[in-house]
């Protein structure tokens, strides 16, 4: 599975409706509910060693976060980065 990092430990969330602010950084738009057997919820701290991942479309309920909770670094096995800032910026 594919997932980006979006939350380290340590930083907050905080769910406002359907977003979710980690950290104090710009809301994310999260399609998936926060019941009362969820693993994620509102006010929780990203334990340390662990890491809040989200699918790249996280309009829907892939298996992510969302359904395994915080994910502990020795379970992260790659690293995958991409600027696409210069692409982005051309007209």
């Amino acid at each position: 599975h594919v997932g980006r990092i979006v939350g380290m430990p340590g930083e907050k969330l905080t769910r406002h409706g359907a977003t979710m602010r980690v950290g104090g950084r710009d809301p994310l738009v999260v399609g998936f509910g926060l019941g009362p057997d969820a693993r994620v919820t509102d006010g929780d701290v990203i334990p340390d060693g662990h890491y809040f991942l989200l699918a790249e479309n996280d309009q829907f309920d892939y298996a992510d976060s969302r359904r395994f909770g915080y994910v502990p670094l020795e379970n992260i096995q790659y690293r995958f980065a991409m600027n696409m800032s210069d692409t982005w910026s051309r007209k």
